[in-house]
Order: C-alpha cells, then sequence, then structure tokens
C-alpha cells in the first residue's frame, strides 16, 4: 500500500516544480516597461493614490469604463505602495502564472489520478505562448487572477466530493468564496458556474439529477450576488458601451454575429494549436465579419467544430478526460465568445487563458499516452523538444512587451487590416519623428475604417507637423464632423 504522506510529498513537490517552470519563460518581462492599457490602470488610476483605500476598489468602478474587478485593483494599489515602478508589477504577474501553473498541476492530477498526465498539462499551460498577454502586460493579471481562484474553487470542490459531513461543508464553503474571488478579479470567471458541474460529472460519476443541481445551484446563487452588485456599483450588467472598431459584431444582424462568432471560435484552435503569428490587436478589420453561409472561413469553422464535439463524445467512455478537456475550453469560452451576447471586443488571445486549460489537459493526456508507461525515451526527447520550442515562442513573444514603440510597431506588422492597430503604429512613429511612417500608417487606419475619428486627428497632426498646413486642416475639420457624430 502507498504511503498517503508519501504521495502527498510528491504531489507537493511537482506542483513547487512546475511553478518554478511557469515562471522561467517569463522572467524576461521583469525588464519591461508599462504598455497600452496599463498606463491608465496603474499611472493614471485614481484607486492607487496615496490617500485610496483597501476598500476603495469594491464601492466603485474600475477606471477604463463600467469594469468592476475591485480585488484586481486591490492588488494593483498593493503593489503600487510597496514598488510603483514597472519591475514590481511584472513580478507580481509572474509569480501569480507560477501560482496558476501549480494548480493545474494539482487539479489535473485529482481529475485524472494521473501524476503523468498532470505534469504533461502543466508543463504545457506553462510553456504556451498563447497566455504571453495575460502575462508580460500588466493589464493581463485580471485574467491570471480569475482563472487562478477559478482553478482554486474547481480544486476545493474536487476534494469535497471526495469527502463527508464538516470537512465537505467546509470545502464547498472553501470553493464558493473562491469563485466570489474569481469574479471580483474578472467578470468571465462567472464562467465557472458551467465549470463545476463538468467537474462533479468527472469527479463524482453517481452523482447526477438533483445532486447535481445542489452542488451547482449555489455557484448560481453566487454569481447573480455579484451581478446585482456589479449592477449597483457601476450601473450595467456588461461594459458600458461597445464600440465598432472594438466589436463590429455589436452592430452585426445576429446571423452575421453567430457566423462570425464561429469562425473567431475555430481560429482560437487554431492559435492553441500552432501559436504563431500572435497579435494583441484583432479589432476592425482584421477578422471580417461573415456576411454569406457559403463563406469558406464559415464552412471550414462548423466542419472543424463539428470535428471537435464528434471527438468529445466518442472519448467520453474510454477517455473521459479528453471530453471533460473539451467540455471545459467550450463551457470557458461561453462568456466571451460573442454568441450569446456581444462582449467588448471580437477577438483577444488573453480571452484564451482560462479555457486554454481544456487545451492543455487534452495535449497532457496525449503526452501520457503517446509516451507510454514505462516512459519511451525517445518520445520523451521529442515531447522535451516541442515544450521547449514553445517555451523559446513564450520568451520571444514578451519583447514585444518591452514598451509602447515596441509593442504598437510589432502588432501594427501582426495586424496590418486593424484600423485601430494601424492608426497606434502611426501615433507612436509620429512621436519618435517618423512623419512619414505615421502618415502611412493612419492612411493605412482610415483605408480600412474611413470613419475612424482618432485617425483623422492622428492624421492632422502629423500633416500639420509636415508642413502642409492645407490638408491638416481637411483631415482636421473630418475628425471634428466625426467627433460630433459620435464616430
Amino acid at each position: 500500500m502507498a504511503d498517503p504522506a508519501s504521495g502527498r510529498a510528491r504531489i507537493a513537490c511537482g506542483a513547487l516544480a512546475v511553478a518554478i517552470l511557469g515562471a522561467l519563460p517569463y522572467l524576461n518581462t521583469l525588464g519591461a516597461g508599462f504598455t497600452f492599457d496599463d498606463h491608465g490602470l496603474v499611472i493614471l488610476n485614481p484607486f492607487l493614490s496615496p490617500s485610496a483605500s483597501l476598500g476603495a476598489p469594491f464601492r466603485g468602478p474600475s477606471t477604463s469604463g463600467a469594469l468592476y474587478r475591485p480585488l484586481t485593483m486591490v492588488t494593483y494599489l498593493v503593489n503600487h505602495r510597496v514598488d510603483g515602478g514597472p519591475f514590481g508589477f511584472h513580478l507580481v504577474n509572474v509569480l501569480l502564472f507560477a501560482c496558476t501553473t501549480a494548480l493545474v498541476f494539482v487539479l489535473t492530477q485529482r481529475l485524472s489520478r494521473s501524476f503523468g498526465i498532470a505534469v504533461g498539462t502543466a508543463l504545457v499551460w506553462a510553456v504556451h505562448p498563447i497566455h504571453t498577454e495575460a502575462v508580460a502586460s500588466v493589464t493581463g493579471r485580471a485574467e491570471i487572477l480569475g482563472a487562478l481562484f477559478v482553478f482554486a474553487s474547481l480544486l476545493a470542490l474536487v476534494y469535497a466530493i471526495e469527502t463527508n459531513g464538516i470537512t465537505r461543508r467546509g470545502r464547498l464553503v472553501a470553493s464558493l468564496a473562491a469563485f466570489a474571488a474569481a469574479l471580483c478579479s474578472k467578470e468571465s470567471a462567472a464562467a465557472g458556474v458551467l465549470l463545476v458541474p463538468l467537474v462533479v460529472w468527472l469527479g463524482a460519476g453517481a452523482i447526477r439529477g438533483t445532486g447535481m443541481l445542489r452542488i451547482t445551484v449555489p455557484y448560481v446563487v453566487c454569481a447573480a450576488v455579484f451581478v446585482a452588485l456589479r449592477t449597483a456599483m457601476v450601473g450595467a450588467v456588461t461594459v458600458d458601451e461597445i464600440t465598432f472598431v472594438d466589436n463590429p459584431l455589436a452592430f452585426a444582424p445576429t446571423g452575421v454575429r453567430l457566423a462570425t462568432a464561429m469562425v473567431v471560435l475555430w481560429q482560437y484552435v487554431g492559435l492553441l494549436a500552432v501559436p504563431f503569428g500572435l497579435s494583441a490587436d484583432y479589432s476592425y478589420d482584421q477578422v471580417p465579419a461573415v456576411v454569406s453561409a457559403a463563406d469558406p472561413r464559415l464552412v471550414i469553422a462548423l466542419l472543424g467544430l463539428a470535428g471537435v464535439v464528434m471527438v468529445a463524445f466518442a472519448c467520453r467512455r474510454w477517455a473521459p478526460l479528453v471530453t471533460f478537456g473539451i467540455a471545459f475550453a467550450a463551457a470557458a469560452f461561453a462568456v466571451t465568445a460573442n454568441v450569446v451576447a456581444p462582449i467588448g471586443t471580437i477577438k483577444a488571445e488573453r480571452l484564451l487563458f482560462l479555457p486554454s486549460f481544456g487545451w492543455c489537459l487534452v495535449c497532457g493526456w496525449t503526452l501520457a499516452v503517446w509516451i507510454g508507461h514505462p516512459a519511451d525515451r525517445g518520445r520523451v526527447v521529442v515531447a522535451c523538444v516541442l515544450l521547449g520550442l514553445l517555451a523559446l515562442g513564450t520568451w520571444t513573444r514578451n519583447v514585444d512587451w518591452r514598451d509602447d514603440a515596441t509593442l504598437l510597431t510589432v502588432t501594427a506588422e501582426a495586424s496590418p487590416n486593424s484600423a485601430r492597430a494601424q492608426k497606434n503604429a502611426g501615433a507612436v512613429r509620429g512621436a519618435a519623428g517618423d512623419l512619414v511612417a505615421a502618415e502611412r500608417h493612419f492612411r493605412r487606419a482610415l483605408a480600412i475604417h474611413p470613419g475612424y475619428e482618432p485617425a483623422w486627428k492622428g492624421l492632422a497632426t502629423v500633416l500639420r507637423l509636415s508642413g502642409r498646413p492645407d490638408e491638416a486642416l481637411v483631415a482636421a475639420r473630418q475628425a471634428q464632423r466625426l467627433a460630433a457624430a459620435g464616430h
């Protein structure tokens, strides 16, 4: 009989090891500065003033629109008081990601009862480049915290399912508390309501029907209370205003929105499978709307997604962990997929942070089966090479967040059809004194979206600095007309 203490020590050592490995690919972010949205959330954030209390973020919205993420704001406040420079903020992000990696390992081990699958899953999670936007950007901390507490909630739930009596109730309370913390970190953590029955299904096959309902209802109530609190604090259930540039699907007919959402979902699968050519901006018109049922992108997406569903159904008995992983990703996407309702963005890699656990779990299971037991040394080497390539991709991608100039320039190259990416690149090139490049980017933005007021305004400034006052006046008047019209 195995020694329980020895087993717990092994799990603890494994969790520590993968946590360290999770931090290593992100060490080069510690020298990065604040970029893009970080400025509003850190430098200009009123919650970070010397007079602000730790309770202040719970009493009002965050600085960017109708966002209510009080726990994330509290971490920024504490960060600011300890070290107001970017190093401290990036360090906390890296440490939090290391913690999520450890939780991914422990949660997977409890769900799969396999040390090998847990190691494989955690290693894929640790090195996957899709996580760079959430970790390398200070703003991405909301994604990390949301996932961290969701994992903690699900892990406590798994432990609760395995016990009875007072211990069981205590662990359920801990699970609900972690879920509440997840909601206070990022609104999309509400997807946890859908993840609970999945965990119950995998971890306690005997619990069905009313038993599963009794376990799930408290999480639904918790989410409802949060929605009520959020509405009271910011006056809105969702974001207060969705712009056309951020998410044109919010202004499209329902059929177009749903069809394009399916294409985006399939593109997400592609990014998880081949995480290269990543971008920090997919706004209008980087992802053109699907306006025809014969659009090849839609046909491919529907066939691909149908194939995934078939795999999940076929594996439900002989490989339930694969079915669980696919279902986990789908459930975690439910809130942010633009299917139930449009959100603030059409597509963003940071939204893959929590759902990617499902992908990593399937990869971890596949690695464990492929390597075999006892392990095939040749296959272990191949697996290490693949993981090393992913880690290299993460390390390289992190460099994009070094500063605004680097991030915005690289993003414009990665998303040549995004009006906002081109406008941002124009602004940063203009600030650097490269007026020719700035004009090129602004005109490219306007070719994509002629009604984009910020691009007209930026172009007017560049033309004026270039000594072309007549052209600058025309651009400035166009910007004024668009601003007056509310564009």
